[in-house]
């Protein structure tokens, strides 16, 4: 999830598209791992050690049974599977509603942007 070279980072795309995306040179990734991911990485890092939704018994999570929830996910996520999503749900309320988006990974909203953008927007004209 913190990738210290070009090469880490293109595993991570892989990871996180359902696609494959092999036509992004080494140079720019290299320019990204530099940009995105040097700067202040311990701190990042700590960040990153505190992600424990579904991972111990703790939840650090409050529900919001009075507030109306959007979690969109992809099918496909490699990254976070879908029964996060499903448990995610489950945590923050009767008022939540979970999206999946068929053959998406972890970046619905970059790989099918017009479906993704139609959930938001079904969402928000719902909820006002």
């Amino acid at each position: 999830m913190l990738p210290a070279t070009a090469v880490q980072l293109q595993t991570l795309i892989g990871l996180a598209m359902s696609r494959r995306v092999d036509v992004i040179p080494r140079f720019f990734l290299n320019d990204i791992v530099q940009k995105l991911y040097s700067d202040k990485r311990k701190e990042k890092m700590e960040l990153l050690k505190g992600l424990t939704l579904g991972r111990d018994d703790t939840t650090n999570l409050s529900p919001l049974p009075n507030k109306e929830v959007l979690i969109v996910w992809g099918d496909k996520d490699q990254i976070f599977p879908l029964e996060m999503a499903t448990e995610l749900k489950e945590l923050l309320g009767p008022k939540t509603r979970l999206e999946v988006i068929k053959n998406t990974s972890h970046v619905p909203q970059v790989e099918n942007p017009i479906q993704f953008n139609n959930i938001v927007e079904s969402f928000l004209c719902d909820s006002s």
